[in-house]
């Protein structure tokens, strides 16, 4: 079972995708309007009181939880609830914390005197998304695998990407065969795990694992020339962008950051040596000129106002700035980005929240798992089992469902690429993508013990 304390949106939406997942859940708020509502549409139970209480935790079950996740609005009330549940032998507990004032100097303060498992801070967890994006140019999503050694990138194909109008079967002939593998493609409201006579067509959203070293291939799969990060300009004087120019500090990109508060231009004049502070008005297009927008290869829009970022991620995009960035707090405003071009991509930070603890509630033998299409897809990295169905069976035999894709191979300091002469072998680390009702199968074929019936047999029931 699983408590969350919190039914705000990220609260909502962790039991939103752990009941999905066959989770019990509960949900501890203040506020029992709120939870009536949740209770309508999910298949959660909940309890109205204080989530740091004792008696609220005990009344909700918490001596039978697994999980304890605390993201209420309150920092102290997620904290100190972690620490109280541990003594009731809840096996994980996780805390949402906002506050710097509960980072620094180091975090492990907290999470070592609570014993609490994971400490995580949405404004730096959006930073890093933010600076994957940077690093990306083709990318509106980047996720990592294998520790790094593979990236799950997804792109919008348009009719200048060498693979519109084309098979997959046909990507040996233009160069891309060995070092990336297209995972899954979103066309319209269907998600498509491909096969090589799968056509991409302009529009397609496509999903691809790439050997990180092999980037700059996957930017011509694209049409994107590759490009250096030279120059970055930042709007917004938040922790996100404070988080994200730390990041960008060894990059050697010529770092440029705006914003109307005098004090926190000065704060941030003291604590990032590296970059330019300039004082003034991100949607002002003097502003902007000012700072060289127009040469730059990367404008984030990080302040704490979404309509202030969306102004001056068009006026960037305008005035000639290469690859657009804006942060979006209201997840409301993030469909509205398919009609707004100019905008590359937006980051939410609540969004990047669930992401990451979602990755941590799955660990185990998944190491690592990313959401596709609005959740209706996932990549998941897992250990091979050593009583696992595919061991020693080829790839070109088809065993694994045409639902379910092996994307890559990790084994030992070897990255495969998957061909049909390939198999697995046990303590392999694969990458697999599949569509969210096939999920629990992939479980069942990288980890499931031989079958007593015959492998036909098995597959055929999948």
């Amino acid at each position: 079972m699983v408590i969350i304390i919190g039914a705000g949106e990220v609260g909502k939406g962790l039991a939103r995708r752990l009941t999905a997942e066959g989770h019990q859940v509960k949900i501890i708020d203040n506020n029992p309007v709120i939870l009536a509502d949740i209770e309508s549409k999910l298949d959660v139970l909940t309890v109205a009181g204080n989530g740091a209480s004792a008696s609220v935790l005990l009344q909700a079950g918490i001596e039978n939880a697994d999980l304890f996740i605390g993201v209420s609005d309150n920092d102290a009330c997620n904290l100190l609830s972690c620490a109280i549940v541990k003594q009731f032998n809840v096996m994980r507990t996780i805390a949402r914390v906002r506050s710097e004032d509960y980072l620094l100097p180091d975090r492990s303060h907290y999470s070592n005197a609570m014993n609490i498992d994971l400490i995580i801070n949405p404004d730096e967890v959006a930073a890093i998304e933010l600076y994957d994006l940077l690093e990306n140019p083709i990318a509106n999503s980047v996720a990592d695998f294998a520790g790094g050694r593979l990236k799950l990138v997804g792109f919008r194909a348009t009719i200048a990407s060498p693979i519109c109008n084309r098979t997959l079967q046909e990507l040996p002939e233009l160069g891309f065969s060995d070092s990336l593998l297209i995972g899954s493609l979103v066309r319209g409201n269907e998600v498509i795990i491909p096969r090589g006579d799968t056509r991409v067509i302009p529009g397609d959203q496509v999903y691809v694992i790439v050997d990180s070293a092999s980037l700059d291939k996957l930017n011509k799969l694209g049409g994107i020339a590759a490009r250096e990060l030279r120059k970055v300009v930042i709007v917004g004087a938040s922790r996100v962008s404070f988080f994200l120019a730390e990041k960008l500090k060894n990059s050697g990109a010529n770092l440029i950051l705006i914003d109307q508060d005098e004090a926190r231009c000065e704060q941030f004049a003291a604590e990032l040596e590296h970059a330019t502070i300039l004082h003034g008005d991100g949607t002002d297009i003097t502003m902007l000129n000012e700072a060289g927008v127009n040469e730059a290869d990367g404008f984030v829009a990080a302040s704490q106002d979404d309509e202030t970022n969306i102004l001056s991620a068009l006026l960037a995009k305008e005035q000639g700035a290469k690859r657009v960035i804006s942060l979006l707090r209201k997840p409301q405003y993030i469909p509205l980005l398919a009609h707004i071009k100019p905008i590359d991509v937006a980051v939410n930070p609540r969004l990047a929240t669930i992401n990451a603890i979602m990755r941590y509630v799955r660990q185990g033998k998944i190491l690592t798992m990313a959401t596709l299409a609005e959740d209706k897809a996932e990549a998941i990295e897992v250990v091979v089992d050593s009583e696992s169905v595919l061991i020693g069976k080829k790839l070109k035999d088809g065993f694994i469902p045409r639902d379910i894709l092996l994307g890559a191979i990790v084994r030992e300091n070897e990255v495969i690429i998957p061909k049909g002469e390939d198999e697995l072998r046990a303590n392999d680390q694969a990458i697999v993508i599949a569509l969210k009702d096939k999920i629990s199968k992939v479980d069942e074929l990288f980890s499931r013990k031989k079958p007593p019936f015959g492998l036909k047999q098995f597959f055929g029931s999948l």
